[in-house]
């Protein structure tokens, strides 16, 4: 494992999100590719978007506070990295290869915005 955040490469994220992956699947009755896997996960993906949106309206001092939840840089960053791990665990599990996924959007938004430079 990386000593810090600035240690951190793709290779060792998607290297302790597969090992992530067979330790969940380990503890579910689904098989790691079946669709009850994919619809698990996606649901927990739908849950830490939910908390990360609750801890930016908590940053933007938006949320209720009969919620009762403390919101901090901290928990705002767990909330991002949640998601992160999620979406990389959700697209394991459904055979996308995240990297090549990942490139393959930043060449299109590339592209997008690209274009949009010399239209104006």
């Amino acid at each position: 494992m990386p000593d810090g955040p600035d240690d951190l490469s793709f290779d060792d994220f998607s290297a302790w999100t597969h090992r992530q992956t067979r330790l969940i699947a380990d503890r579910s009755t689904a098989d790691i590719h079946s669709d009850l896997f994919i619809y698990m996960q996606a649901a927990k993906l739908v849950e830490e978007v939910g908390e990360l949106h609750a801890q930016l309206l908590g940053r933007s001092k938006l949320q209720r506070r009969d919620k009762g939840q403390e919101f901090s840089r901290t928990a705002l960053e767990g909330e991002v990295a949640d998601v992160m791990i999620c979406t990389a665990i959700l697209a394991q599990a459904a055979g996308v290869d995240f990297r090549a996924a990942l490139r393959a959007k930043m060449h299109t938004v590339d592209g997008r915005d690209q274009a949009e430079d010399v239209r104006e």
